[in-house]
C-alpha cells in the first residue's frame, strides 16, 4: 500500500465538538427580539442548553436573528458559528465565528470552534493562527489541544502534533481521540517518522492501560460498535496484538455502527489489507474513496486494492492511482503542458517521466517500451540513480536524466505522461504488462564482481531478508534470523551473499547464521548493486528493490512474499503478474514464514 498521509483524522479529533444535529428545523419566522439585555440573557441560555441536547438545527436561525439584535454581544454570533458547525456547516459558521472575534479577540469559544471550521474547510495555516490564540486563552482545552494537533498533521509538523496530543492527555487521560491520533501518527502511515519523539511513559502507561481495558471489553462481549475502530488505532502497527485485531473486525465488521466515516473504514482496510483479505479490502477502499470525495489518498488507496483484488475495471483503477497520485505528491507532478490522455499525439512528444521509487521505477520502464509500438514520440525521464540501468531498457536508450523534474518543454514535448499512466492511456491489460525486458547491468563492473567472489564455493546466491525497520509494516515484510533458521541447512551447497543494507541488530546475526559474504560496504549506487547481483547465480529476497533488481536482471529469484494486499506481487488470483519467472513464496499468516521458508529451502536443494 502506498504511503497513507492523516486525512479523515480530522473528522475523529473533532467529533466531541461535532455531535449530531437535531433533524428538527426552526422557520425564519419567529418571535420579537428581546426588549432587554435580561431577556436576551435568558433567552441564550436557554439557547445554549438546547445546543448541548444536539438541538443545534432547532435553534440556529433564532440564534442569527438573535445575532441582529443592537443588545447582541460577542457571545451571540459566537453561538450562531457554533451551531453552523454542529451541523457541519463549517463555510456557514466561519463569518459568525470572525465577526464575534472582532467584537472580541479574546472569545476563548469563538476562536476554538473557528479552529475546528476553518480545519474543515480546508485551511489549515488559519485554522493553525486561530487555534494558537485559542490555546493563548485556555491552554488547558483538551479539544482545541486536538484540533491544533490534526491541523499540525496536515501541515506536515508531526513533531509539534506529537507534543500537543500529549498535552491533551495531560488534561485529558481518557481522550481517546488525543490517544488515537497520537498512536496514528506513530505508525499510521508507511514509514515511522524519526523527527517523532517517543511515547512518555505517562502515555504509554495510558496507551497499555487503554488497551487492556477495550481488549477485555471484547473479550467479553461488551465493547461498544463505536469503540471498535478505535480500537484498530490502538492496536495498529503492534504484531503482538494482530490476532486481536482479526477477532476484532470478525465481530464487528465495518458497517454504518463501526464505520461511519472514512477514517474509521481506513482503518479497518489496514486490518483486512495486512491479512491479505484483497475482496474485503478492495470493498472498503472502494466505500472510503467514495466518502472522501473520490480524491486524494482515499482515491489511489481504492485503486491500488482494487487492483490488486482483481476488481473494478482495470484501467480505470489505474487512472485513479495516477489522478490521486497528482493529489498527494503534487511536487512530483509535471505541470507545465497537458497531461496526455492516451489520444493522437501528431506530430507532438510525450515527456515520460519517473514519480515513484526506484521499485516501482522498475516495474514502470517496461511500459516505456510501448509508446514505440504504438508509433508515439517519446522522451523518458528518470533521477540519476536509475539512469545507468534504465538506458538498458526498450525504448530507454536516449533517456534523459536529472535531479529534478525538468520543464518539458526544454526536451521538445508538448505532452507528459508518468510512466505507469501508460497502463490507462495506452490500455494495456494484464497481460501486456508482463512483457518484462531484462535489463544490463555495466559488463565491467559485473566481471570485477565475478572475480572477487571467485573463491567462493557452490552457488552463490545473493540473500536479503531484512527490510526497512523504520517501516511499520516491517513485522510482516522481513524475515528475522529465527525463521530463516531452516536456510543454514544449505551451506555446505551454497555460499550465501549478503544484499541487506539496512542497519540493525538482525543484519549481523543473519549474516553470523548463514556464513555470508558482505560486501555491502562496497555498494555505493545502484549500478554496484545491479552488477553484484548480476555476478551471483540466484537471488532470495523478501519485497524490496533487491527482488525487482534481480528480477528485472533475468536473475533467477525467489521472492518471501508478504500477505499485504499489494498489485506488485499479485493481482487477483495471479502471483507475481509484473515478473512471471520470479519464484514468488507467499507467507501463510501474517509474519509466518515457516512454510515458504521450507519450501524456498526444497527449492534451492533441488536446483
Amino acid at each position: 500500500m502506498s504511503a497513507e498521509r492523516p486525512a479523515g483524522l480530522i473528522a475523529r479529533a473533532l467529533a466531541r465538538l461535532a455531535g449530531a444535529a437535531a433533524s428538527a428545523s426552526a422557520t425564519r419566522a419567529g418571535p420579537p427580539l428581546p426588549a432587554t439585555p435580561a431577556e436576551l440573557m435568558a433567552e441564550m441560555q436557554s439557547i445554549k442548553t438546547r445546543l448541548g441536547a444536539g438541538e443545534a438545527a432547532a435553534v440556529v436561525d433564532r440564534l442569527e436573528a438573535l445575532a441582529g439584535s443592537p443588545l447582541a454581544s460577542a457571545d451571540v454570533p459566537a453561538h450562531a458559528g457554533i451551531a453552523r458547525v454542529l451541523m457541519g456547516q463549517h463555510a456557514q459558521a466561519i463569518p459568525w465565528l470572525e465577526r464575534a472575534v472582532s467584537a472580541d479577540p479574546r472569545h476563548g469559544i469563538a476562536l476554538k470552534f473557528i479552529t475546528v471550521a476553518l480545519a474543515e474547510t480546508g485551511r489549515p495555516a488559519e485554522a493553525l493562527a486561530r487555534g494558537e490564540q485559542a490555546l493563548k486563552i485556555n491552554p488547558s482545552d483538551s479539544e482545541t489541544l486536538g484540533t491544533v494537533g490534526v491541523t499540525l498533521m496536515r501541515l506536515g509538523r508531526r513533531a509539534q502534533a506529537a507534543r500537543h496530543f500529549e498535552r491533551a492527555l495531560q488534561v485529558r487521560s481518557d481522550d481517546l481521540t488525543a490517544l488515537t491520533n497520537l498512536v496514528m501518527l506513530h505508525g499510521g502511515g508507511l514509514e515511522r517518522f524519526s523527527e517523532l519523539p517517543p511515547l512518555s511513559p505517562r502515555t504509554a502507561q495510558i496507551l497499555a492501560r487503554a488497551r487492556k481495558r477495550m481488549i477485555a471489553e471484547l473479550d467479553a462481549g461488551t465493547l461498544a460498535p463505536a469503540n471498535a475502530p478505535v480500537l484498530i488505532a490502538l492496536l495498529h502497527g503492534s504484531r503482538e496484538h494482530f490476532p486481536v485485531l482479526e477477532r476484532l473486525v470478525a465481530r464487528h465488521p465495518a458497517g454504518d455502527e463501526t464505520a461511519p466515516d472514512a477514517e474509521s473504514l481506513r482503518r479497518y482496510l489496514l486490518v483486512h489489507a495486512r491479512a491479505g483479505h484483497a475482496a474485503e479490502a478492495a470493498d472498503l477502499a472502494t466505500r472510503m474513496a467514495e466518502r472522501s470525495g473520490n480524491r486524494g489518498a482515499p482515491m489511489h488507496t481504492a485503486g491500488s486494492m482494487r487492483a490488486a483484488a482483481g476488481t473494478g475495471a482495470w484501467p480505470e483503477n489505474w487512472r485513479w492511482m495516477r489522478d490521486a497520485h497528482q493529489d498527494i505528491e503534487p511536487d512530483h507532478v509535471v505541470r507545465q503542458v497537458p497531461q496526455w490522455d492516451g489520444s493522437a499525439t501528431g506530430e507532438r512528444s510525450v515527456f515520460v517521466y519517473q514519480d515513484q521509487g526506484y521499485g516501482d521505477a522498475l516495474i514502470a520502464l517496461r511500459l516505456v517500451g510501448a509508446l514505440a509500438r504504438h508509433g508515439v514520440r517519446f522522451v523518458p525521464w528518470v533521477k540519476p540513480t536509475l539512469a545507468g540501468l534504465a538506458r538498458s531498457a526498450p525504448g530507454c536508450e536516449a533517456l534523459v536524466s536529472s535531479e529534478s523534474l525538468p520543464d518539458p518543454r526544454d526536451h521538445g514535448c508538448a505532452l507528459a505522461i508518468p510512466m505507469f499512466g501508460l497502463v490507462s492511456a495506452l490500455a494495456l491489460g494484464p497481460a501486456d504488462i508482463a512483457q518484462a525486458p531484462v535489463l544490463r547491468a555495466d559488463p565491467a563492473a559485473t566481471a570485477a564482481w565475478r572475480e572477487r567472489l571467485a573463491t567462493l564455493s557452490g552457488r552463490r546466491v545473493g540473500v536479503a531478508l531484512l527490510g526497512n525497520p523504520e517501516r511499520h509494516d516491517d513485522w510482516v515484510r522481513s524475515v528475522m534470523p529465527a525463521a530463516a533458521q531452516p536456510l543454514t541447512a544449505l551451506r555446505d551447497r551454497i555460499s550465501w551473499v549478503n544484499l541487506s543494507v539496512d542497519r540493525r541488530p538482525e543484519r549481523d546475526t543473519l549474516i553470523r547464521q548463514l556464513g555470508a559474504t558482505d560486501p555491502t560496504s562496497a555498494l555505493r549506487t545502484l549500478d554496484d548493486t545491479a552488477a553484484l547481483i548480476a555476478s551471483l547465480d540466484a537471488v532470495v529476497t523478501i519485497d524490496s528493490v533487491v527482488a525487482h533488481l534481480a528480477a528485472a536482471l533475468g536473475k533467477p529469484t525467489w521472492v518471501l512474499v508478504p500477505t499485504q494486499v499489494d498489485w506488485r506481487w499479485r493481482i487477483g488470483d495471479r502471483l507475481s503478474p509484473w515478473w512471471p519467472a520470479v519464484h514468488a513464496l507467499p507467507a501463510s499468516r501474517p509474519g509466518d514464514w515457516a512454510e515458504p521458508i521450507d519450501r524456498l529451502g526444497a527449492a534451492l536443494a533441488a536446483a
